[in-house]
Formats: structure tokens, sequence, C-alpha cells
């Protein structure tokens, strides 16, 4: 029938009952099997950033959409029309599903400042601005669409990835135990060296006594904004409220493309 001619190898579980599934091995590398073709054209796009840095809990979620784009980098144009479906879950009982559909939208207009950026649009206008003379964060924007705008300010995504640098084992040790000493410490001046940070990267400078945190910015942000970034931002965040706070508790996060 048809449901045979669609899952192939999975008739044998036909008639099982569903309780006796959940934790049937059986069931689940025959599943992973039937799903693999799916999940490498829908699903593994997403998951490059998760890949190269692992779980990074709150904006888990959002990593798996910037990979799915950069993904498409070559030809956005596959993306527009498509709807994806963005799931997260936390590490108790919440989760929040919800689905975006990618559209060309409108291109940022003014570059006089970043917050321009941000917030003036119009129709077929564009933003063009070199945002750093940097080989690994020269990023021109110059989309006619929001999209193309947004596409190219994460096109130095692997670019950065290639550029961290790699710490022994007793280097990260050392740092694990720098903070397990000073986890919940308060007053607290972290002594790390900024050098490492990307610019632009926000990082804590102190915690008083009433554990109220101060922060500083790496030298040279200015250089490095992004006017697209807030294409970002807005699109995104758009529909993405409901799960902002999930994922800030959250284990895992998912991103598809139907």
């Amino acid at each position: 029938d048809q449901l045979t001619h669609r899952y192939p190898g999975l008739e044998p579980f036909r008639e099982k009952v569903l309780k006796k599934t959940y934790f049937d091995k059986d069931v689940e590398k025959a599943f992973m099997a039937a799903s693999g073709e799916l999940f490498q054209s829908k699903t593994k796009p997403s998951l490059l950033l998760a890949t190269e840095v692992g779980n990074m809990y709150t904006p888990s979620l959002y990593g798996g959409l910037i990979s799915l784009l950069t993904s498409h980098a070559a030809d956005p144009e596959q993306l527009v029309g498509k709807r994806l479906c963005l799931f997260s879950y936390g590490s108790g009982i919440a989760s929040s599903m919800y689905s975006i559909m990618v559209k060309h939208g409108q291109a940022p207009t003014s570059v006089a400042d970043s917050s321009s950026c941000y917030t003036n649009v119009a129709n077929n206008a564009c933003c063009t601005r070199n945002i750093s003379s940097d080989s690994d964060s020269n990023t021109t924007v110059s989309g006619s669409s929001g999209l193309i705008a947004l596409m190219e300010s994460l096109a130095n995504i692997k670019q950065r990835l290639a550029r961290r640098e790699k710490a022994s084992p007793q280097v990260f040790t050392q740092m694990m135990k720098v903070r397990e000493d000073t986890h919940h410490l308060a007053p607290y001046a972290p002594s790390g060296d900024t050098k490492v940070l990307f610019p632009g990267t926000y990082y804590l400078c102190a915690i008083d006594d009433m554990h109220r945190r101060t922060y500083g910015q790496t030298d040279d942000a200015a250089a490095h904004v992004n006017p697209a970034a807030g294409v970002s931002a807005a699109g995104v965040a758009a529909a993405g409220v409901a799960a902002a706070g999930v994922a800030a508790a959250g284990s895992a996060a998912g991103v598809a493309a139907a």
C-alpha cells in the first residue's frame, strides 16, 4: 500500500502498540535508517555550529538557523518560499515549535550608523557598507533584499570558526578550575586576556558585592558592527519570542527546512 511504499523496511512495526515502542532499540534503529535521507537534506545543514561549537544553550536554536542560512550562501534563492521548522526544548517539560517562512523582505537603507540600518527600511532599497578590512571579517552588505543582506552578513562564519585557537587539556582544566573557584563569587573581577576575543565581543569586567555585573566591549567594535545584524534580530525575534525563554533553559534545539 501507500505507507509501505513510502516507508520501506518499517512493515514489521505496523502492528506494534505505541507505548511499547518508546524504548525499543529495534524500532529506534529502523526509524533512524528510514529517516536518514530526510535528515541529511533537511536537518544536517543546520548543524554546522552545533557540530563545531557544541551545545550553546540559549543561542542553540538560532545557531541552527544561522547554520542553515550559511549552507545556502551560494544560492539564497533556494530558500525563498521555504518554510523552516524551529524547535527548542528545555531541561524540564517546556518546549516550543514554530515555523518561519523565508521571503526576500526589505533591505536596510541607511549607513549613517548601525542603528539606522536596523530601523530604516524602504522598498527596493539597498544597504552597502564595507565592515572591515580584515580578511576574516570583511563583509560588504549590498543586498537588494533583506534576505540577501542577512546572508552576506553571515558570510564570514566559517572563517571565524577557523580562527579559533586550540587549547591543551591542561589549559582547559586550569580554565575550568578558575570557573569552579569563582562561580557565585562577589565581588569579583575576571583576569582573563581580552585580546583573544573577536573585535566587538562583550565581556564581563566585574561583579560588585551586590552581584551587579559590569560589561565591556573589545576594541574596534564599531568597525566590525554589521548593519544587517538588525535584519537578523528583527526577522527572527518577530517569530521567536516564544522560544527565546525556552531556549534560555534549553538543552537542545533544531531547525529543519520543509
